[in-house]
């Protein structure tokens, strides 16, 4: 049996990434780390995430294993603890959650696909953003449009939003971190998958990559490891 253990956050902070773009999470576990890479059925958005051995209490891992788990079962589990609370995962043909007294069995499912690789690309703009002001702008665009228009320049930024109304919202390059842009770019993204990734991250920070006609990608550093989130863009008709 696989067993590692910490702090019931780490665990129920993963399940709220994936619970964005599946019902079922494939886990890859190995002697280093724990991860899995997740992509919607549209296959609009994927989710890569990495928690690394030196962030938990307890890793007792011989050759790795991989699993396959409903996240509605396993997120009410997580549910009946505290943050705080040290809990251990065992994993043998079944999915055992510890904590003191307590314990908890769920069936582990079988993998059904293949893992979908990482893209490779090559970004012209660069950021970095407080969480809760990237939410705010997130929020102020859902109110008037269903696709926010991020546009990258060397001195600043611009968000739009256009449906029957108009929403903008301009960043100078010290609203931001780290402002680089190679080339002015700029991409049409969905608000409703933007509000519900960043707001399912527990972290201060993220980073923002992007480049005209590619795929938008956050980074954050969470507990244990980071998370890597890709979003399609929507191809504008200029018809």
């Amino acid at each position: 049996m696989q067993r590692i253990g910490g702090p019931a956050e780490i665990f129920q902070n993963a399940l709220k990434i994936a619970n964005v773009l599946v019902e079922d999470t494939p886990f890859s576990l190995t002697e280093d780390e724990l991860t899995f890479k997740v992509m919607d059925p549209s296959h609009v958005a994927m989710a890569n995430l990495h928690l690394n051995k030196n962030g938990f209490k307890t890793w007792e891992v011989n050759g790795g294993a991989k699993f396959v788990i409903r996240n509605e079962e396993i997120t009410k589990v997580l549910g009946r603890f505290r943050g705080i609370d040290d809990i251990t995962l065992g994993i043998y043909e079944k999915l055992s959650i510890l904590n003191g007294s307590r314990s908890f069995t769920l069936l582990l499912l079988e993998s059904k696909s293949s893992e979908t690789p990482t893209p490779k690309l090559s970004f012209n703009a660069t950021f970095s953003i407080d969480r809760d002001k990237l939410l705010s702008i997130i929020k102020d665009i859902q109110v008037v449009a269903d696709h926010i228009k991020i546009e990258a320049k060397a001195d600043g930024l611009v968000c739009v939003g256009k449906g029957d109304n108009q929403a903008t919202i301009n960043l100078d390059k010290d609203a931001v971190y780290d402002l680089t842009v190679k080339e002015a770019s700029a991409g049409l993204f969905s608000v409703d998958y933007l509000s519900k990734f960043v707001s399912a991250i527990s972290a201060d920070r993220l980073t923002v990559e992007f480049a005209s006609k590619l795929p938008l990608k956050i980074t954050a550093n969470i507990d244990a490891g980071y998370v890597e989130w890709y979003l399609a863009p929507r191809i504008e008709d200029n018809n």
